[in-house]
């Protein structure tokens, strides 16, 4: 079920508490601290930062359980993450791999366990959006995974069909534009590049419009 526990990782689950039962089942009498928090904070991180370098002969396994974990606490994280002290083992089980930061997520595996269907979240605000709600957006997704990249273009040609436009007004380069999105990130082009050439066409097409609503 979680295959070797010999690195830190996210567990994404719907039933947090039914996994933990089950990795402590199998971590065993080992030495582990267990933070089961609904939101992790900025003072739960430092304590989970001053065990983890409290040295250790043998596997530590720190292990996370949380609802929510607030991007200060997340940040604080990044050093450790980065550069783990030895026989130190972090461990994260949360609901959705989207409550952790992107930087987070490039630093650490994500494992969605089986049967376990995340939903794919898609914070933006097309009907708002402007340039600098584009840039902030691709800044802050550069690193979002395909799934959650893909579900983000099919919302963006939602949105796009939404245009009171005419069907001659629907430009056969702007529809191809989405199905290449698709296929470029099958082909694991990086996701800055397609989310980027969608939203800027977007973004061009709606300040063309007669009248924004």
């Amino acid at each position: 079920m979680f295959g070797q526990l010999d690195r830190s990782r996210i567990f994404v689950t719907g039933s947090p508490q039914a996994v933990l039962e089950s990795l402590l089942e199998a971590i065993g009498t080992k030495n582990y601290r267990l933070f089961d928090k609904e939101e992790f904070l900025i003072d739960d991180a430092h304590e989970l930062i001053s065990h983890a370098y409290i040295a250790s002969e043998t596997p530590k396994y720190l292990i996370v359980k949380a609802l929510g974990i607030n991007n200060v606490s997340q940040n604080s994280l990044l050093k450790l993450l980065e550069e783990p002290p030895t026989n130190v083992v972090i461990l994260f089980i949360a609901p959705s791999k989207a409550i952790f930061l992107p930087t987070i997520r490039s630093r650490i595996a994500v494992t969605v366990l089986p049967g376990q269907k995340e939903e794919i979240p898609v914070d933006f605000d097309f009907e708002r959006m402007n340039l600098g709600s584009v840039f902030h957006f691709i800044k802050e997704n550069r690193f979002l995974g395909k799934p959650e990249a893909k579900a983000f273009i099919q919302k963006a040609f939602e949105f796009y069909q939404r245009f009171p436009l005419s069907p001659q007004d629907r430009l056969e380069s702007e529809l191809e534009e989405f199905d290449r999105s698709f296929r470029l990130l099958e082909l694991n082009s990086p996701t800055i590049n397609v989310l980027s050439t969608i939203l800027l066409m977007l973004l061009e097409k709606q300040r063309a419009l007669p009248t924004r609503r």
